[in-house]
């Protein structure tokens, strides 16, 4: 890996969680920072919190890339990045709660907010089938609270959709299935 830094994204119930204890489970070397900002509920246009959220998960990357620096054996595996930013704000334009010029000011207000080392980073998109997502979402639910706006069907939706773009990029694995760790450490490896 050229890097040994590497985000896992995907969108919400896409089962991220599991394949980073997989990973971890296969590759002791591997740290998963516990790194959660915590933010107050935002009560906010979609487009505000959209960017309240995107300070806070640079911060976060911020936090990972310079665990990266001082740990240059581990592999540190962080939680989110630029490319979820990417997607949820080309979910947010697609279903018409922001326009495309608030989308683009999204966009570009992302490549300032996040650190240029990891404006385009290694990345592993977990993004399987919705239907798979939405089971998991609300299997989720029975023991935990609902993220913002995570039970509309349509944003799950559209969540999902606005990852495949990502599929090919050259330096995202792309996955639909969480149970089979294989890819990923060969890519781990590869890379």
């Amino acid at each position: 890996m050229a890097s040994n830094l590497v985000f896992l994204s995907g969108p919400h119930g896409g089962g991220k969680t599991t394949l980073a204890r997989k990973i971890q489970e296969a590759y002791p070397f591997i740290i998963l920072p516990e790194l959660k900002t915590s933010t107050p509920k935002f009560h906010t246009g979609v487009q505000e919190r959209q960017a309240l959220k995107l300070c806070q998960k640079a911060i976060e990357n911020y936090e990972v890339l310079q665990m990266a620096k001082a740990e240059p054996d581990k592999l540190i595996l962080g939680n989110r990045c630029i490319y979820d930013g990417y997607a949820y704000s080309s979910a947010f334009r697609d279903l018409g709660w922001v326009n495309e010029n608030e989308h683009q000011q999204l966009v570009g207000f992302s490549r300032f907010a996040f650190p240029e080392e990891i404006r385009e980073p290694y990345a592993i998109v977990l993004n399987p089938p919705f239907e798979v997502v939405w089971d998991r979402l609300q299997n989720r639910w029975q023991s935990e609270e609902k993220k913002w706006r995570e039970e509309d069907k349509a944003y799950a939706q559209a969540a999902c959709n606005a990852y495949k773009p990502l599929q090919g990029h050259p330096k995202v694995l792309y996955l639909e299935d969480n149970t089979k760790t294989k890819p990923v450490l060969d890519w781990l490896e590869t890379e």
